[in-house]
């Protein structure tokens, strides 16, 4: 009789119980820290109705980045994050809750693409969010990320210490604005700066993508600076000056090891403003260990009720 495989599929984690002490000792720490300031926990289902995970009505395209199955006629499928399935929660909940919510959730998520160092198709991931009803001040933007520098504090002695970097997703859609850039070219320049660091042919992506002039505009953003942009345009002088205050937020909350970094972006398309990603400064061969920022627009899919949040 053949024996049946021991190893578990691939992308999917198995600690042992050294490495599994270590990891709820981590999970404690920082789950302290949410405690402490003010944070309920929620703990939410792992399967959501293929509907709420995604917009797009075609499988084929969304297949491979989400496990997706069905039942009868209810087609379902893994939690890939925890915003969306707390954007409908909230939206379900929203006379029993109140504002602004400060929530966290730890738990497994689910991605179906290829595994690769430091991505996996299972992980634990810990989220915090912060939402209020019509508007949101940026203090809680600055207070998220405050509290994530924190937490990671917190375990400094056993996974090293951390830094952040700070986009914007308004300058870069004011900066489009500001080149008359198609709604397809700006979602083309979006990825290619997105995925800056990781491509040897970022500025040929650009001429190819707007033109070469345009790309020319858009590269002095990365060697100029972003503040070079001042006075060009409204948009573009609100984005600047958000970051810029944004920064100074969290140096009143302690938050030193913070720069900005106009080319995170952040993956999801739900993001609307300030985003960040923190790395490590210990392993820097890692990818970001954490990121997150705005969104605006996510609960309009479940309430029409304008909720804001951060996480």
């Amino acid at each position: 009789m053949d024996l049946k495989p021991t190893k578990p599929l691939s992308g999917f984690i198995e600690l042992l119980p050294a490495q599994q002490r270590c990891f709820d000792e981590c999970a404690r720490r920082m789950q302290e820290v949410l405690r402490v300031a003010g944070y309920s926990r929620l703990d939410l289902p792992a399967i959501e109705r293929a509907e709420v995970l995604t917009d797009k009505d075609n499988w084929d395209e969304i297949e491979t980045q989400i496990f997706l199955f069905q039942k009868g006629d209810t087609k379902m499928g893994l939690r890939y994050d925890g915003t969306v399935g707390l954007a409908r929660f909230v939206a379900g909940h929203m006379n029993d809750l109140a504002f602004p919510f400060r929530v966290y959730q730890f738990a497994r998520n689910y991605r179906g693409e290829r595994p690769q160092r430091g991505r996996y198709r299972e992980f634990w991931q810990m989220d915090i969010d912060v939402l209020g009803i019509q508007s949101l001040s940026t203090n809680y933007d600055a207070e998220i990320v405050a509290t994530l520098a924190r937490m990671y504090e917190s375990i400094s002695d056993i996974v090293g210490s951390v830094k952040v970097k700070v986009g914007n997703r308004r300058f870069w859609n004011a900066m489009f604005e500001y080149l008359n850039l198609t709604a397809e070219q700006s979602r083309a320049v979006f990825v290619l700066v997105d995925k800056k660091d990781k491509i040897s042919d970022f500025a040929e992506g650009l001429c190819d993508t707007v033109g070469a002039d345009k790309a020319n505009e858009i590269n002095s953003v990365f060697t100029n600076g972003y503040r070079s942009f001042l006075n060009k345009t409204d948009n573009l002088d609100a984005a600047i000056n958000e970051m810029d205050n944004f920064m100074k937020l969290l140096d009143v909350m302690g938050v030193k090891n913070a720069e900005i970094d106009v080319s995170i972006m952040r993956g999801h398309a739900y993001y609307t403003g300030i985003v960040f990603e923190f790395f490590s400064v210990d392993y820097p061969e890692l990818p970001a260990v954490g990121g997150g920022g705005r969104y605006e627009d996510l609960v309009s899919k479940f309430s029409k009720t304008k909720i804001v949040g951060v996480g």
